[in-house]
């Protein structure tokens, strides 16, 4: 049996006496070379050439080759006005060189602009809002709209998306109200339209949970009632295109958010894209309080990135690439990969493609069944501290069986069915984080997935997740909600015991240096000059041997 890995297909070695014939061993270098490249093209590789643009991570120009190498397809950049401008309108310190947006172009990835900060000098003393505000945004005195307009001018065409400010319902991070990010948002709406026609405007991101702690209305249920006043605002969209959510330690908050705006949005007819701009759970090596484990860490990237498919977010991103501010990267401060990192590339590889999610099982297991067009892969974890068997109708005769780790082998039904055997998460009852997922990805021949029972009720318009305080990491706490669990039986014939994974080698952790070409680029102009100069060495000795019998 063959184990395959996104990076690596490992089978055994034939027996001593096994013999190759001639006409088979000529036939042995061009095959290598075309396993060489489908290796490539192994959905592992093929996140790297062509990675799905849905899943993203924040600041990746930190640490550009391992975005490439995670197969993340757009990142956020934040445009801060106070570090660009610091000391006057004079000043233009751009975060970001032409060389370095040119290479997150080059390796697959879409940039979306941040525009956030206030420096002193164009800040009011009183309210700390940029001065000028409240003026249309063509007027000289408005300082943001001219901030805004001249760094969407710059980059049209190249940075087409602008997030207006980092975090808007916190108010560490958003000094106003509602209705004073209505105005910023109205009028940077307005001068990024005037700069570039085509560009994408987004709500800075929101939290959720910090209102619901302090029994206050949703800011975004205070922000549309503020800009239903606008006699103009419906004809601008309610001037955004893009709600943003950051959604925190709970992964099962980025299937109820998602679902709980689009109803909210519904209530003012408004149907807008919801992506997920942060998430993830604080890494922590000592403190428990402080953060999760690694394990955990890596689990919280699955089903964070399947929940919100399932939930309807169109893009997510986990914050963040590398270490910065915090515990939070992909990537520690020594450059070394944890393994959320391998989680995420995971979760990009065999969630690539998708067509819809839909969450079948939310009781003592969470189960996903996710549809890719030609394959369908099931997400499956434990929600509680014991480990669970799971039993999964087969819809082919083989599938891939993948774990957190990237350690895959082929596993074939009993009976029409996988058995799975789950681990229990940390926690009690049911866990913030559930165990470690596994995914059983099978071909889809059909194009479409087999009738699937009904998924969790969507909660009503009016529905607001009660919250269980949990740790408040910074930046973002996320309680757990209640969940509202719909037990659904499962078929129990006699199960088979769960097949062992392999693990498969850790490639170096190499860094190419700035000028090196793309990554999946070089390796696969490698395949095809390594199989090339196999079969041309075969051949000539082929040919020397010919000559000799003559």
């Amino acid at each position: 049996m063959c184990h395959y890995t996104p990076l690596f297909v490992k089978c055994p070695a034939p027996e001593k006496n096994f013999k190759v014939s001639g006409a088979a061993r000529r036939l042995i270098p061009p095959i290598v070379g075309l396993i060489l490249l489908v290796g490539l093209l192994i959905p592992g590789q093929g996140a790297a050439l062509a990675p799905d643009h849905r899943f993203g991570v924040v600041a990746a120009p930190e640490a550009p080759w391992a975005a490439a190498d995670l197969g993340a397809g757009w990142t956020t950049v934040p445009f801060r006005w106070d570090a660009m401008q610091p000391s006057g309108p004079a000043d233009w310190i751009l975060p970001l060189s032409d060389e370095e947006l040119a290479r997150e172009f080059s390796l697959g990835r879409q940039v979306v602009g941040v525009l956030t900060g206030v420096p002193s000098w164009a800040a009011d003393p009183a309210t700390s809002l940029p001065l000028g505000l409240d003026l249309p945004p063509d007027a000289p005195q408005n300082l943001w709209a001219s901030f805004v307009r001249t760094t969407a001018q710059q980059y049209a065409g190249r940075i087409d998306h602008w997030i207006i400010w980092d975090t808007v319902d916190r108010p560490e991070t958003w000094p106003g109200s509602a209705a004073d990010y209505a105005q910023l948002l109205r009028v940077s709406y307005r001068a990024i339209r005037e700069a570039n026609p085509r560009a994408v405007v987004h709500l800075g991101g929101v939290t959720h949970w910090p209102d619901v702690l302090r029994g206050e209305t949703p800011f975004v249920r205070r922000l549309l009632s503020a800009l239903a006043t606008d006699p103009e605002a419906r004809a601008q969209g309610f001037y955004f295109d893009v709600l943003t959510l950051h959604v925190y330690d709970q992964p099962e908050s980025l299937y109820d958010l998602p679902v709980f705006y689009r109803h909210l949005l519904a209530e003012y007819g408004l149907q807008k894209e919801i992506w997920i701009g942060e998430t993830n759970a604080p890494f922590s090596e000592t403190d428990e309080m402080a953060g999760v484990t690694a394990e955990e860490q890596a689990a919280f990237i699955i089903q964070a990135m399947v929940l919100g498919i399932a939930g309807g977010a169109e893009r997510i991103a986990v914050y963040r690439m590398a270490d910065g501010g915090g515990p939070w990267g992909l990537v520690g401060a020594d450059g070394a990969r944890r393994p959320a990192f391998a989680a995420y590339q995971v979760a990009a590889t065999y969630l690539a493609g998708f067509r819809e999610a839909r969450w079948e099982r939310r009781d003592t297991v969470g189960v996903v069944v996710v549809d890719r067009g030609p394959q369908v892969t099931t997400v499956a974890w434990a929600r509680t501290p014991q480990s669970q068997t799971l039993m999964l109708p087969a819809q082919t005769t083989r599938a891939l069986l993948v774990n957190a780790r990237g350690e895959a082998e082929i596993v074939h039904p009993d009976r029409g069915y996988y058995s799975l055997i789950l681990p229990g998460c940390n926690g009690e009852a049911v866990c913030a984080i559930g165990g470690s997922p596994l995914l059983l990805v099978e071909e889809n021949g059909r194009g479409q997935v087999a009738p699937l029972s009904p998924s969790p009720t969507p909660p009503p318009a009016e529905w607001t997740p009660f919250p269980t305080p949990t740790r408040t990491p910074t930046p973002s706490p996320t309680p757990i909600p209640a969940a509202t669990a719909t037990p659904v039986p499962s078929p129990t014939p006699t199960a088979t015991a769960s097949p062992t994974l392999t693990p498969s080698p850790t490639p170096a952790q190499w860094q190419p240096p700035e000028d090196s070409p793309e990554p999946a680029s070089a390796l696969l102009a490698c395949a095809l000059l390594g199989g090339m100069a196999l079969t041309g060495l075969t051949q000539r000795r082929s040919l020397r041997r010919r000559r000799k019998k003559r």
